[in-house]
C-alpha cells in the first residue's frame, strides 16, 4: 500500500508517533512513602530508648533480634504490596498506551489514504506488553528489583543494628534507598511504554505495508549522545539492526513511520523553547541553539 500524506497527515503522523507515557503511580508512591515513615518512626524510637555510644548503638543479641524481626517484617509486607500494586498499575498502563498507540497510528492512516481499519484484539497488545526482553518479562524485571532492594535495606538495618551503620547515617541511607525505589518504578514502566510503543509502531508498518521509518530524539540539551547520532536517520522497518527505542533508561527517542525514503516532516517541536521550528536534525539545531 503507498500512502500520500497531505500537509494535515504530516504533521498528525508526527505527533501520532511521539511518546505518551500515560499512567499514575501515585498508589505505590504512597505506599512507599508509608513504609518509609514506618520505619523511620521505628529507629526513631530506637534512639529514645538504647545507649548510643560515640554515634553508634549499643544493643544486646536479644533486643537487636527483636527489632530487627519487627523492621524486617515491615519491609517484607510493604514490598509485597508494591509488587502487587505495581504489578496492577504497570500492566494496565501497558495495555491502555499500547491500544491508544495503535488507534493513533490508524487515525493517521485514515486521514491520508482508504484503509480497512482493523480493531487490534486483546491478544495481539498482552503479546506486545509481556513480550520477553534479554530472557525476562517486565513482571520479572519487577519483582527481581524488588528484591534486590529489600535485600539491600535488610542489610542497611542490620548493620546500623550492629553497630556499623552511625545514628546520623541510618536515616539518610534508609530515605535514599526508598528514593532508589522511587527511581526504579518510574524507570520500569517509562522504558516499558516505550518499548510498547515501538513494538506496536513496527505492528501497524507491517500491517499497512510502510517500509521506511525515521529516527527522531528530543531537541533538548538532555538528549543523549546515542540518540542525538541516530536523529534524521532512516532505517528500513524490517532492519534488525536499526536502533529500537528505549536505547537506554528514560529514552524519549522513537522511530516515526513514514511514506518513502525522502520524506522528512516540515517541522518539529523544540523542547527548549515549548515552540514548533522548521524541521532540522539535532546537530543543526544543537549547533544553533546550544553550542
Amino acid at each position: 500500500m503507498v500512502i500520500i500524506m497531505n500537509d494535515l497527515l504530516k504533521k498528525l503522523s508526527i505527533e501520532a508517533n511521539e511518546k505518551s507515557f500515560n499512567y499514575n503511580f501515585d498508589e505505590t508512591y504512597d505506599e512507599q512513602r508509608e513504609t518509609l515513615k514506618k520505619v523511620l518512626n521505628v529507629l526513631g524510637s530506637i534512639l529514645l530508648i538504647y545507649t548510643i555510644k560515640n554515634e553508634f548503638l549499643i544493643l544486646k543479641s536479644k533486643e537487636k533480634n527483636k527489632i530487627k524481626e519487627k523492621l524486617y517484617a515491615e519491609i517484607s509486607i510493604s514490598f509485597e504490596k508494591q509488587i502487587d500494586i505495581e504489578n496492577k498499575l504497570i500492566s494496565d498502563a501497558l495495555f491502555k498506551n499500547t491500544q491508544d498507540n495503535y488507534y493513533r497510528k490508524l487515525f493517521v492512516l485514515s486521514l491520508g489514504t482508504k484503509i480497512n481499519v482493523k480493531k487490534i484484539n486483546d491478544s495481539k497488545i498482552n503479546d506486545i506488553v509481556n513480550d520477553v526482553v534479554e530472557g525476562e518479562t517486565w513482571s520479572e524485571r519487577l519483582l527481581k528489583n524488588k528484591n534486590a532492594l529489600k535485600i539491600v535495606l535488610k542489610k542497611d538495618i542490620k548493620n546500623f543494628l550492629d553497630g556499623y551503620i552511625s545514628v546520623n547515617e541510618i536515616k539518610n541511607k534508609i530515605e535514599s534507598r526508598f528514593n532508589t525505589n522511587a527511581y526504579e518504578s518510574k524507570r520500569l514502566v517509562e522504558s516499558e511504554i516505550a518499548r510498547c510503543q515501538s513494538n506496536v509502531n513496527d505492528y501497524v508498518a507491517e500491517k499497512y505495508d510502510i517500509r521506511k521509518q525515521l529516527f527522531m530524539a528530543t531537541l533538548d540539551n538532555k538528549t543523549s549522545k546515542k540518540c542525538r547520532n541516530f536523529d534524521g536517520k532512516i532505517f528500513d522497518v524490517d532492519d534488525p539492526n536499526k536502533p529500537m527505542p528505549p536505547l537506554h533508561p528514560f529514552c524519549r527517542s522513537c522511530l516515526v513511520n513514514i511514506p518513502n525514503e525522502n520524506w522528512r516532516p516540515e517541522r518539529r517541536y523544540d523542547n527548549i523553547t515549548k515552540t514548533d521550528i522548521i524541521w532540522k536534525k539535532y546537530k543543526q539545531w544543537y549547533d544553533s541553539n546550544i553550542k
